[in-house]
């Protein structure tokens, strides 16, 4: 990585080169103030720049502003002990520029916060030499095409109390599986779907697939849902009522969210249903708020029941005190009108502590976890009701697979012996790629079958690598009798698993009851867990649990910061699971 120093204090400059020497492996380069920059910008293909703003000749506002046109594709950390609100300015400003990864911190910069910066924009740089070809780009056709064939599905944003570190409930977020491009979410598609048209068609899919998910899966979480202004003109009223009626779904635990943009756009039409939605019990929330232009007396006035605040105000919250002090008058204001706040952007421990030491009701972010298909939310809600119930919580024992084989009459006798074994056993036969995905993206599969017979080993892989967007639960590969394993297959992902099948039918479903409920009862058993890890693994793993810090594990092992959080990745990527908040939650189900 090519970093550039634009700093005129050479002792800070050099105490920067030496943070950022132990963090990564770096070819740095120096300018004492614009002018210079401007040169050495010229000369090489810098990576990531930081830059002070006072500085002699050309200071670092004025740089910055003509960086663009020299080094577009430059990342900019600006780093200043000017006031807030100047480096929030000339964060804006960096933004307005187009650059794509832009920070701003005060002076001095700790280890931690440098070194959550270079990880971030290493994360930064992968995402996008991974999207970078082929070019996105979204017609029309595409979207009817979606439409037509159940292309738009929903991920779901995990939301906890932080009262107790409870799951509480999910928002639903749209996707777009898309033929060509794979998985897209709605940076890519949501502008064309108002510009056709189509936001209500588009709500209707949504709900319809949440409500459906949540109410088969737990009656206790709350669910969010986004619509817009032009849903409001519509008989969203009576939408909701038969959807929530048709699954047998509380009307009290399904909240609407609309943008500030919206409320201020509310017309009479729009105004009756909302009092009609708020009559029959379900929740209204203001989402991002701040941002927009509703007034307070909208605020007042419509029957809102939760206010949530926008990421934007979490940003650099351990030096942004203005940023403090607006999230906490918003959650002031949200708590004096009685309204429940939700803060969203949680992207690390400080936010977190932040949110729950203020009083914040519920948080939502990537520090606790992802966006995630609705497989992984199931298997993340059982554990969670073992953390908050122990003893007291009895695992559902519904196992619900997907049965994949492109011979539906060869796999039906097996799937009835299947189900004699158990009742609660819920197995969906499909013989196509395409109905799979659909299965897994849309409900709470805990385990997919693939019959090898009549498959190659490529199009086992592509089956398996099509799915991997949406599922990471456990794949058994049927295998006849006298074929071997797949090495390959096992190389791609660590949780496929083989049955070799039979010679008679009742013998081969023994051995997939046995293996679905073998996986199933030690999904959530620590020891079982931590067996998939390396020794290397499962030490940092205990000194996580123990409330180390990657610089204080770096020190016990003697390994660098980055190599900490290399491991950190691993463990997430081996256990299932989204966030370290995730793996101390399932500590606490055997302690």
């Amino acid at each position: 990585m090519k970093v550039l120093i634009v700093e005129d204090d050479k002792i800070q400059a050099t105490r920067l080169k030496m943070q950022l020497s132990h963090l990564s492996e770096s070819d740095i380069h120096f300018a004492e103030d614009g002018l210079e920059a401007i040169d050495v910008c010229r000369k090489i293909d810098i990576d990531l720049l930081f830059c002070d703003i006072q500085m002699p000749r050309m200071d670092g506002v004025s740089f910055l502003s003509k960086l663009n046109k020299i080094s577009p594709d430059v990342g900019i950390v600006i780093f200043s002990s000017v006031e807030d609100a100047i480096l929030k300015i000339t964060f804006d400003m960096c933004n307005m520029a187009g650059f794509e990864f832009v920070r701003a911190i005060q002076k001095p910069i700790s280890d931690s916060v440098l070194e959550n910066i270079v990880l971030e924009h290493s994360s930064f740089m992968s995402k996008k030499n991974a999207h970078s070809s082929p070019q996105i780009q979204i017609g029309s056709r595409d979207v009817f095409d979606g439409f037509e064939n159940d292309r738009f599905f929903c991920f779901y944003q995990p939301q906890f109390n932080l009262s107790n570190g409870n799951l509480s409930g999910v928002e639903s977020l749209v996707r777009f599986s898309h033929p060509e491009y794979g998985v897209l979410g709605p940076l890519h598609f949501m502008d064309l779907i108002g510009d056709l048209g189509c936001k209500n068609q588009l709500f209707e899919i949504v709900l319809d697939k949440s409500v459906k998910l949540m109410a088969s899966m737990s009656k206790e979480l709350k669910l969010s849902v986004n619509f817009s202004q032009e849903c409001l003109e519509t008989d969203i009223y009576d939408l909701v009522i038969a959807t929530c009626k048709k699954y047998d779904f509380p009307l009290n635990k399904l909240t609407l969210e609309m943008t500030e943009e919206d409320v201020y756009q509310c017309s009479i039409d729009s105004l009756a249903n909302l009092a009609r939605l708020r009559v029959s019990g379900v929740g209204l929330a203001i989402d991002d708020f701040g941002t927009g232009f509703a007034s307070l007396s909208q605020l007042v006035q419509l029957p809102f029941t939760e206010l949530k605040i926008d990421k934007a105000f979490l940003e650099n919250i351990h030096s942004n005190y203005k940023n403090k002090q607006i999230t906490e008058i918003c959650l002031l204001l949200a708590h004096s009108l009685g309204l429940h706040c939700v803060v969203e952007g949680i992207e690390n421990e400080e936010a977190y502590l932040f949110a729950k030491r203020i009083g914040i009701d519920t948080c939502q972010g990537y520090y606790t976890s992802k966006p995630i298909g609705a497989p992984d939310l199931y298997s993340l809600y059982q554990k969670h009701k073992c953390a908050e119930l122990g003893n007291q919580f009895s695992q559902s024992k519904s196992l619900k697979s997907v049965y994949f084989d492109i011979d539906n009459q060869r796999s039906t006798p097996l799937v009835k012996l299947i189900k004699k074994h158990d009742e609660l056993i819920d197995t969906i036969q499909v013989n196509t790629t395409d109905e799979v995905s659909t299965q897994l993206r849309d409900n709470a599969i805990q385990s997919l079958i693939i019959e090898s017979e009549g498959l190659s080993s490529p199009e086992i892989s592509d089956v398996i690598t099509h799915v991997k967007a949406f599922y990471h639960g456990p794949i058994f590969v049927l295998r006849p009798f006298y074929e071997e394993e797949n090495d390959e297959l096992k190389e791609e992902d660590n949780n496929i698993l083989y049955i070799r099948k039979s010679r008679t039918v009742t013998e081969t479903s023994n051995a997939i009851y046995n293996a679905m409920t073998d996986t199933y009862e030690s999904s959530s058993n620590l020891t079982t867990l931590f067996s998939k890890l390396s020794s290397r693994e499962a030490t940092v793993a205990e000194y996580i649990l123990a409330g180390y810090t990657n610089k204080k594990i770096s020190n016990e092992l003697d390994i660098s910061q980055k190599t900490v959080s290399t491991y950190k990745t691993r463990i997430l990527s081996k256990l299932n699971i989204n966030s370290m908040f995730e793996l101390v939650k399932i500590f606490n189900i055997v302690n």
